[in-house]
């Protein structure tokens, strides 16, 4: 891999003191404002020119003038950001919501004056948001440069930096067929009962499988299949990024798509709604061919960014007829058939969705144990809190460290 070359950023720019006066130049700007995306506080890549071309790409020169002075990770307030930028309030909104709404390479929340815009993580955050929708219309050249721009600093593989004290955001949920009637199997093992604790659902386009046919690829499974529920999913219908659903269609939708060999996971439904009104969470159905999360523990050997599965797989040799079908049925090369020899199963790998059990129906000699010692995932969210910040906080320090060594 070709290592970049690091981008030269004025010092002055980078202190307490950096969002109190205008970059001297446009090019110092999109510097800046790349060095944000940069930083570990949002699980960024290492500063250089392929991330400089992609924020190149997703902020013009007027738009680039406002946004340089949005701090992370809280973000800035509209009123705030008129002043700085020396605009009115009307032609500084107009700019922020083109960009969080239409381009959707900000997040906002609030009206007026007080309306806050805050840059995201480019992923997750930025690249869903971008993509984020309830059909194909309206996708343009834009999307697809994006989308290859994108692609070439994920590609990278600077999250391998993140996991050496993972913070394991996400919880994939077996397969129902794989756990149907399972003694040992809790409620947060079913998604059906994740849901329960919600009442506004919303389903878009998978973003990933989407960005993969912008391309020129990708895989012929199902698109509708990424649902978000509670206040997130509110806010987010309303915006048009999302189609309102029930429950129940929610559930079938992610039933079509176990059928379909896909892998659900959630990130924060196993919160117990302890925020009230600001509880959230999303769940996504995943293929190895074309979605992010799959290639990070396929292709870039990283399984951490998950919680730790509460079924693995265990092979009754006996019903074993060699047939490779579990090892083909495995979405993170978990599981690899060797002529002769059989299933060779790497542990290390599997995130217990149990697709390789579904696929041994006719034989049986697949089927989904629990793990012993497994400890269930937090269940609110001061304990999720408890449980990540410490990683998160020395991820932040050890990378800023090595970075700056580099």
């Amino acid at each position: 891999m070709e290592k970049q070359t690091p981008l030269t950023i004025p010092a002055h720019f980078l202190g307490d003191k950096k969002k109190q006066a205008a970059c001297s130049t446009t090019e110092e700007a999109y510097a800046l404002i790349a060095a944000q995306y940069a930083s570990p506080l949002l699980a960024g890549p290492p500063l250089g020119p392929e991330l400089l071309e992609l924020v190149r790409h997703m902020f013009n020169e007027e738009e680039v003038a406002l946004v340089q002075y949005i701090p992370i990770p809280l973000g800035c307030m509209a009123g705030e950001l008129a002043v700085r930028g020396g605009h009115s309030l009307t032609e500084t909104l107009r700019i922020l919501d083109g960009l969080a709404e239409e381009k959707g390479v900000l997040f906002c929340m609030g009206s007026g004056a007080t309306r806050r815009y805050c840059l995201l993580p480019l992923v997750p955050g930025t690249f869903e948001l971008v993509l984020m929708r309830v059909d194909q219309g309206g996708l343009t050249d834009w999307h697809s440069e994006f989308v290859r721009l994108f692609r070439r600093v994920f590609e990278n593989g600077y999250f391998g930096e993140y996991v050496c004290r993972p913070v394991p955001v996400l919880t994939y949920v077996p397969v129902h067929q794989a756990l149907d009637g399972h003694s040992a199997a809790l409620p947060s093992d079913y998604l059906g009962e994740l849901l329960d604790r919600y009442t506004v659902f919303g389903v878009s386009l998978c973003q990933c499988r989407l960005a993969a046919r912008l391309e020129g690829g990708g895989c012929d499974k199902p698109l509708e299949t990424c649902v978000t529920f509670g206040a997130l999913a509110e806010l987010l219908i309303r915006r048009g990024k999302l189609r309102r659903i029930s429950k129940r269609e929610a559930l079938q939708i992610k039933a079509d798509a176990e059928r379909a060999g896909l892998v659900s996971f959630v990130a924060a439904a196993n919160l117990q709604p302890d925020l009230g009104g600001l509880s959230s969470g999303t769940s996504c159905s995943c293929c190895s061919d074309c979605c992010y999360p799959m290639k990070l523990i396929r292709s870039l050997d990283q399984p951490r960014i998950a919680a730790p599965p509460h079924f693995r797989p265990f092979w009754n040799a006996h019903r074993c007829v060699q047939c490779g079908q579990c090892a083909t049925a495995c979405p993170v090369g978990a599981l690899q058939f060797v002529v002769g020899e059989g299933v060779r199963y790497q542990a290390e790998r599997c995130i217990g969705c149990g697709l390789c059990s579904v696929a041994c129906r006719v034989h049986h000699a697949v089927q989904m144990r629990p793990v012993e010692n497994f400890r269930p995932a937090p269940q609110g969210v001061l304990q999720v809190l408890a449980k990540c910040l410490p990683n998160y906080a020395r991820n932040v320090w050890r990378i800023e460290q090595n970075r700056r060594r580099s």
